[in-house]
């Protein structure tokens, strides 16, 4: 995906070629594979985007509503169900997505949580409860929080020194936040 210039590319990694493209009509700011084959949720400065990829080259873009939400910030897929824990401005939820083939009832969040500072990425933990956002709260320092989905709640939250680089989760439940220092 290019941010600046809103689309996002099929490319095939054989031959390193671009096989299609789709235009967003927003800047784009996260993407994310959806559990379903050949989709892709793109998170953009206004709304939730969906691409499907119908076959080498070709892609289709669809855009639903959810009402008054956008700046998506961050997006990770729950492996294995239909939600994300998405980063919408500053808060943190849960987002339940929707089947393509029952496409397009609205996708709705629940459990919104307000988190400080400019958030920049999230991970999905290994325990099917938790997601960890880390983010910049200034005069280089970052936070990471734990935000259980199930509840709707932040366990836990730690300050890190530096500017937030990436998060990621092993799949031994290790976390992993990269800052500048």
């Amino acid at each position: 995906a290019d941010g600046p210039s809103s689309r996002v590319y099929q490319v095939a990694i054989d031959d390193n070629e671009v096989k299609g493209s789709v235009h967003i009509y927003y800047n784009i700011n996260c993407i994310e594979p959806s559990q379903y084959p050949d989709t892709i949720v793109v998170g953009t400065s206004e709304d939730m985007n969906i691409v499907e990829v119908i076959e080498s080259g070709a892609l289709r873009l669809t855009r639903p509503k959810l009402l008054q939400y956008h700046d998506y910030r961050a997006i990770a897929a729950i492996p294995d169900d239909t939600a994300f824990v998405a980063v919408v401005g500053s808060d943190v939820c849960l987002l339940d997505v929707f089947v393509p083939d029952e496409f397009p009832p609205p996708p709705f969040f629940s459990g919104q949580i307000h988190i400080e500072g400019d958030v920049h990425f999230v991970a999905i933990g290994n325990d099917w409860q938790h997601a960890y956002v880390l983010s910049y709260l200034g005069d280089n320092t970052s936070r990471l929080i734990s935000y259980n989905y199930r509840f709707f709640s932040i366990d836990n939250e730690m300050d890190v020194p530096g500017y937030p680089l990436d998060l990621q989760v092993s799949g031994e439940g290790v976390i992993y936040a990269l800052t500048t220092e």
